[in-house]
């Protein structure tokens, strides 16, 4: 005769398929930290540069929103920055985005100087997190850290890029033979 009943023991294993958005490595020497440079007193919507954030779950649709909000002495300020995120960019289509200038405090080399002098605080370096969350219904995020450097515009070059690059590479002089000042105080 058959047993009218029988116990088994099943185990279940419930597993979130959502994985969080992950960031690159940014290149040495900054760890955790991507610096990006603006020239000073540029106007609103002037491209700083992009953002791109990556995420195990783009087969199956999803895409990533980029925010940005400033932190440490930056918190409570005017913050003249904001991020875009472009849809159908970056890795894998998932979304990217891009950092530009808002209309919403100067943006000036010599602000700390100019300030401490009214007895203010003024920024020349902006330190902000940019958060990456993707579209799963559970919302996961992933930030990073990032400073906005002003610099000053470089007046002895026509080219705020190609002036700066001198500076980066240790050149003393553009190639117009022109000292590059981008940098200095």
């Amino acid at each position: 005769m058959l047993p009218l009943c029988r116990f088994v023991r099943v185990i279940v294993e419930v597993v979130d398929n959502n994985y969080a958005p992950e960031w690159p490595a940014w290149p040495a020497p900054y760890v955790g930290i991507g610096t990006f440079y603006v020239p000073e007193n540029v106007a609103p919507g002037y491209f700083i540069g992009l953002v791109n954030a990556t995420d195990k779950n783009f087969a199956e649709s999803q895409f990533l929103n980029y925010s940005i909000t400033p932190f440490g002495y930056n918190v409570n300020r005017p913050f003249p920055f904001t991020v875009t995120t472009l849809a159908g960019k970056g890795w894998n289509g998932i979304g990217q985005g891009r950092l530009e200038t808002i209309l919403d405090g100067p943006i000036d080399f010599e602000a700390p100087k100019k300030q401490a002098a009214l007895g203010l605080v003024g920024f020349n370096i902006y330190q902000s997190t940019i958060t990456a969350m993707d579209s799963h219904p559970t919302h996961l995020t992933s930030a990073t850290n990032i400073q906005i450097i002003v610099v000053r515009r470089c007046c002895s070059c026509s080219s705020f890029r190609l002036c700066c690059n001198c500076y980066f590479r240790s050149k003393p002089r553009c190639p117009s033979r022109v000292p590059c000042t981008c940098l200095a105080g």
